[in-house]
């Protein structure tokens, strides 16, 4: 789903900025979330793909990054809460000048995204993904190729792939082949993937 690009955010990215829009009400009780999962209404992904759609279009520092990662943190809001991970596992994979970043940080920034990774909100693993290829090691291609092998589900295998392709290392073209021979269902992506590269 595409929704507006709001041109508010071609200015320096700012916590202001990035909040401003009107957060749907979220009726899951934090229990229910707790134990059976986030659940989101219809209003609540419309809301979040409008954020997503905004950070799609943009480039950020490391340090805009942070400022709001900080930001984020003290919203007192159910939506920001629950939508926390998601917001800035797109924002990391539009960071510029990652290479500029202390490595030790880097490592850390690495770790929490793979945690991440695995966790099994599908909207938070869809944007880990792509936080995740920003990295293009061999470590970033070995987790996307394990979560690949792990999911049934279409559109994380499809996002894996667009990742390596991504990516563009011979390891990460390794990795395509290697899940061509296990994801049967898939090999005609994989093949038009293998063309391209």
């Amino acid at each position: 789903m595409i929704l507006p690009v709001n041109l508010a955010l071609a200015a320096p990215l700012s916590c202001e900025s990035f909040t401003h829009n009107k957060t749907p009400y979220i009726d899951q009780s934090e229990l229910s979330a707790l134990i059976f999962g986030i659940e989101r209404r219809r209003d609540e992904i419309t809301s979040l793909y409008g954020y997503l759609n905004e950070i799609s279009s943009i480039s950020i520092s490391y340090d805009e990054f942070k400022d709001i990662e900080i930001c984020l943190a003290k919203k007192d809001n159910r939506f920001f809460i629950r939508n926390r991970n998601v917001l800035l596992m797109a924002l990391f994979s539009r960071i510029e000048h990652l290479s500029s970043v202390n490595n030790r940080v880097k490592k850390s920034e690495k770790n929490r995204i793979l945690e991440i990774l695995f966790n099994g909100d599908i909207y938070e693993v869809g944007a880990a993904i792509d936080a995740t290829a920003v990295f293009k090691d061999e470590a970033a291609v070995d987790a996307l190729g394990r979560l690949a092998l792990e999911s049934e589900k279409e559109i994380i295998i499809d996002d894996v792939l667009s990742a390596l392709h991504f990516i563009g290392t011979e390891t990460a073209r390794v990795k395509v082949i290697e899940l061509k021979r296990v994801k049967l269902n898939f090999r005609d992506d994989i093949d038009d993937y293998l063309q391209r590269w």
